[in-house]
């Protein structure tokens, strides 16, 4: 599931976003730059030369509209600027946001960039079954700490940190593809919906909601030193991202043993088991088969959408299709062999 395609963007834009977001520094340069991969985010590093002083950033742009609350996720730059803001020095590996802006292209973020490398690099030298168990812990332990924050000082403002439920984003969805004419999707939502209703949720913490090894940087030991894409930041039931890991290792490493010791590790760390686990998976895997058809009929009805991995997200309908199938068979498996 690594699929990723470069974009760019050129100094004059990037010294625009430096200006905007430090201004009365008009001996600035721009060097070094460097297009990054990213599935739904533009990515683009480079160096800041202020003086005497040389600091690495990154300008990140949102064009893509997925979000798991549903299609058209307004303000993702803000939310992530804001919430790296507030997650400064409570020690979850955060980036440094730097400044904020839009322009003629659209939203943009600038943040300072962390010393580290995506854990699979280099290609083809990394042992996932070595290295994945030992990152899986640290990540747990990140989860276990996020959904562990007092709130109290949290920006308040509901459109920027919203609250979502499974109720809430099981009828966003389908309300969104029920005229589509995907009638399989459609029904798999309303097969999802039936599981989860007897699913009592749990008072609301905050979600990361982009939970995938992908989303981490590691040192040469393997250790992790940055926890990136916060953009979907929300409120709500710790279990979407404990199954969103859960997906993560179980549909794109296929690691299904690691994948069930990460949610008994959850609950270790949280002094609180994880129940439901399967069916909450499930509902991961029928919501991004949603999104992929979303984006489908956002095509058909020729309407304009470009982000990195768009193409690939749309050529995945068949894979998303059975994996989410799959786990709804599981799922509903699972729950007769419980209830019988």
């Amino acid at each position: 599931m690594l699929y990723f395609q470069i974009m760019s963007l050129d100094a004059s834009e990037l010294m625009a976003a430096c200006r905007a977001a430090l201004p009365g520094r008009p001996g600035m340069d721009i060097r070094s730059i460097n297009p990054l991969p990213g599935k739904q985010h533009t990515l683009v590093a480079f160096h800041l030369i202020d003086g005497e002083a040389r600091t690495p950033l990154i300008l990140r742009r949102y064009p893509s509209p997925l979000g798991w609350a549903g299609p058209n996720l307004p303000g993702k730059a803000r939310r992530e600027f804001e919430m790296l803001r507030w997650l400064r020095g409570r020690d979850l590996l955060s980036p440094e946001a730097v400044g904020l802006g839009r322009d003629s292209s659209g939203d943009w973020l600038l943040e300072r960039a962390i010393s580290g490398r995506h854990w699979w690099l280099p290609l083809g030298s990394v042992n996932f079954n070595r290295a994945l168990p030992g990152l899986v812990r640290q990540m747990v332990r990140l989860l276990g700490r996020l959904h562990s924050l007092e709130l109290d000082d949290l920006p308040t403002e509901a459109a920027l940190v919203p609250t979502i439920t499974v109720r809430g984003v099981i009828q966003t969805w389908h309300a969104a593809l029920r005229r589509s004419g995907d009638r399989h999707v459609v029904e798999a939502i309303e097969r999802i919906s039936g599981l989860m209703s007897t699913v009592q949720e749990r008072p609301p913490r905050l979600l990361h909601l982009n939970v995938e090894m992908e989303n981490v940087l590691v040192d040469e030991a393997q250790q992790i030193v940055g926890w990136l894409d916060w953009d979907q930041v929300a409120l709500g039931d710790p279990r979407w991202d404990v199954a969103l890991l859960v997906d993560s290792l179980y549909g794109a490493y296929a690691l299904p043993d690691l994948a069930r010791w990460a949610v008994t590790d959850y609950g270790r760390e949280t002094v609180r088991p994880v129940k439901d686990i399967r069916l909450w998976a499930a509902l991961i895997a029928v919501l991004r088969w949603a999104q992929c058809s979303w984006l489908a009929e956002q095509i058909r009805r020729r309407r304009k959408l470009s982000f990195p991995s768009s193409a690939r997200f749309l050529d995945s309908y068949g894979s998303q299709r059975a994996w989410a199938m799959q786990l709804l068979n599981e799922a509903e498996r699972a729950k007769d062999d419980t209830t019988g």
